[in-house]
């Protein structure tokens, strides 16, 4: 297993934090790897044996207050059963090639298996390399360690200040402006198509106006009859006199 850990802790003094995180590394038969200092904040990296890593991540948090804690533990067994069996085969056939470089019997026998034996070499060189780096990886805890007096976590002087964000800013508008330039000279071809469309059609509306709707005839009966006014008389109607009979 491989394990690595990383903490961020806010100290009252920079100086005397550092000073106590080198004497844990040394407490835990570790060793400080890499150190750096800037504006108030010291930045650790100890290697301790794998068995001591619980023990030197327990001591640094004990060192102030912490901000920040994280801890990984990675498994390597299948990478190291990997490179060592690629480093066995490649020594087999270096081995193969060495018997046939003391068979050769022309020059160019001799050129060849040089020139193949050297490229096995050279694989074997990488192979034991990076076993060696998963040895020690394996062999070795790794423990990073920030020290700051910071109230809080440092603030990233990447983000951009007013002149950058008015600067982003003119460049999008300049981007929106190209792009709406693009997409008007995309459409400009179609316009006198459009054009040519609408005119046609309010042409043919002026010539072929639609016909207008005849509005709906509404039939009303004769008002109703007043109460004892005789059958078939309109009311308001004047009564006729009798017709005198013929002589």
């Amino acid at each position: 297993m491989v394990y690595t850990g990383s903490l961020v802790v806010r100290v009252s003094s920079v100086e005397r934090a550092s000073a106590a995180a080198r004497r844990v590394a040394t407490d835990q038969r570790g060793f400080v790897f890499a150190e750096t200092t800037d504006q108030g904040e010291t930045n650790l990296t100890v290697k301790v044996p794998s068995d001591r890593f619980d023990s030197t991540v327990t001591a640094m948090a004990k060192l102030g207050k912490v901000l920040r804690r994280s801890v990984n533990a990675q498994d390597v067994t299948a990478d190291v059963v990997d490179v060592e069996g690629r480093l066995k085969t490649a020594q087999t056939s270096a081995n193969r090639l060495r018997t046939l470089l003391t068979e050769a019997k022309t020059s160019a026998d001799v050129v060849a298996v040089e020139g193949e034996l050297a490229k096995r070499e050279t694989d074997i060189e990488t192979l034991q390399g990076r076993l060696r780096v998963l040895n020690d990886q394996v062999a070795l805890a790794t423990v990073s360690v920030r020290f700051t007096e910071r109230n809080s976590l440092k603030v990233n002087d990447d983000l951009p200040g007013f002149l950058g964000g008015l600067r982003a800013g003119i460049v999008a508008f300049v981007n929106v402006g190209q792009a709406a330039a693009v997409a008007l000279g995309f459409l400009l071809p179609f316009l006198p198509v459009l054009a040519f469309l609408i005119w046609a059609w309010r042409r043919y509306r002026r010539r072929h106006p639609r016909a207008p709707r005849r509005p709906s005839m509404v039939t009303f009966g004769p008002p109703p009859q007043p109460a004892g006014a005789p059958s078939g008389s309109t009311a308001g109607s004047t009564p006729q006199p009798p017709v005198p009979p013929a002589g």
